[in-house]
C-alpha cells in the first residue's frame, strides 16, 4: 500500500495488483473488508470481500475468461434487494484502481469478461432506461480506457455481448465527433481512428448477421439500432428494418423496439414512442395508420377476419404511447 502527494491531494489504498489479496488472506487492517470487521464486528451487506476484487483482477490477468466472466456471474446472482448490485459495486472497487496499476493483460481479460457478459447481465437487471443510461455499462466503459485497443477489435469479432458491444462503439463514435458533423472529444478516445473503423466494420457486419427481428429481441434494442444508423450505412438499415417488419406480430415487434423511458410526476413512468424516433427508421405517418388499423380495423369484406385480440391489444398499448413531433 501507498500513500502518494499529488500537489494538495493525498492518495491512500493505491493498491498493486495482488497486494489487497494479502491483506485478506492475512487478514490486515489494510483490507477494508477486514477493518470493517474488526471496528463493527459486521461486514456491511452491501460490501464486498477484497478477496473478490483480487480474485477478478488475477484471473483476468492470467487469461482465464471464462473464469473471469464466472466471478462477474457470481456476483449477479448474489441476493440484493437491488439486481445487478454486487456487480456494481465490484466496478466501482475497479474504478478506485490507479489505471496505471492495471496491466495491459488484466485489462484485456476485464474486456472479454465484460464481452462475454454484459448482455445477460443488464438482460436480469435492466437498468437501461433509454440510450446508453446503463451505470454498468457506463462503468465498464470507463474501465475499458486502460485496455489494449487492439485486443479490442477481437472482442467485437467473438464477444457473445453484442449489445454491450454496440454500447461502447457508439460511445468511441461520439468521442471521434460521429456522426460527422458532431464535436469531438480527444481525451475520451482510447481507440484510434482506424481502430474505430475497423470496429464499425465488423459490428455492423455481424449486425446484419444476425438479423434486425433478433435485434429487436436484445437487452437494449435501441443501443444496437442507433449504432447501425449513425455509424454504419443508414440505408441498409432502413431497408432490413422494413423488411424485419412484414406481417403485424414482426411490426408490432420492431416499433415496440423503438420506445423510450420517462418519468413525470402526473403519469410515473412510461415508455413513449416518439413519432420523430420512429421516422429515422420507418415513415411514422404511416406507421401511426397502419397501427391504428391493427387497434380497430375496419369490418369489411364477407369472410374479413380481423387481427386477434392480443394483438390489437398490443397496437393499443402503442397507440396511447404515440408522441407526435
Amino acid at each position: 500500500m501507498q500513500l502518494t502527494l499529488s500537489g494538495e491531494k493525498q492518495k491512500v489504498f493505491n493498491f498493486e495488483l495482488g497486494e489487497l489479496e494479502s491483506f485478506e488472506r492475512h487478514k490486515r487492517l489494510g483490507s477494508p473488508s477486514h477493518w470493517r470487521r474488526y471496528f463493527a464486528f459486521d461486514m456491511p451487506s452491501y460490501a464486498i470481500d477484497d478477496g473478490e476484487v483480487a480474485a477478478f483482477r488475477i484471473t483476468a490477468a492470467q487469461g482465464n475468461h471464462a473464469d473471469a466472466a464466472a466471478i462477474l456471474m457470481a456476483a449477479l446472482d448474489k441476493p440484493h434487494e437491488r439486481p445487478g448490485h454486487f456487480v456494481d459495486v465490484l466496478l466501482d472497487r475497479l474504478l478506485d484502481v490507479p489505471s496505471n496499476s492495471i496491466s495491459e493483460r488484466e485489462a484485456d481479460g476485464m474486456m472479454w469478461a465484460f464481452a462475454e457478459t454484459m448482455d445477460e447481465i443488464e438482460q436480469k437487471t435492466g437498468q437501461i432506461k433509454s440510450l446508453g443510461t446503463s451505470e454498468i455499462w457506463r462503468k465498464t466503459s470507463q474501465l475499458l480506457r486502460a485496455n489494449s485497443s487492439n485486443i479490442f477489435l477481437k472482442g467485437v469479432a467473438k464477444g457473445k455481448s453484442i449489445n454491450w458491444l454496440a454500447y461502447i462503439i457508439r460511445d468511441q463514435g461520439f468521442a471521434h465527433g460521429l456522426p460527422k458533423g458532431n464535436r469531438d472529444y480527444p481525451e475520451s478516445q482510447w481507440l484510434t481512428r482506424a481502430q474505430l473503423d475497423d470496429c464499425i466494420r465488423i459490428i455492423t457486419a455481424r449486425f446484419e448477421s444476425l438479423g434486425m427481428r433478433r435485434i429487436f429481441g436484445l437487452p437494449s434494442p435501441m443501443d444496437v439500432l442507433f449504432c447501425w444508423l449513425q455509424l454504419g450505412d443508414a440505408g441498409v438499415v432502413r431497408q432490413k428494418f422494413s423488411e424485419a417488419i412484414d406481417t403485424n406480430i414482426k411490426f408490432l415487434g420492431g416499433i415496440g423496439a423503438l420506445r423510450g423511458w420517462a418519468n413525470s410526476s402526473d403519469i410515473g413512468v412510461h415508455h413513449p414512442l416518439h413519432a420523430q424516433i420512429v421516422e429515422l427508421f420507418i415513415n411514422a405517418d404511416e406507421t401511426l395508420k397502419r397501427l391504428e388499423t391493427i387497434a380497430d380495423p375496419p369490418r369489411t369484406g364477407r369472410g374479413y377476419t380481423p387481427p386477434p385480440g392480443v394483438i390489437r391489444d398490443r397496437a393499443r398499448v402503442l397507440l396511447a404511447a404515440w408522441v407526435s413531433r
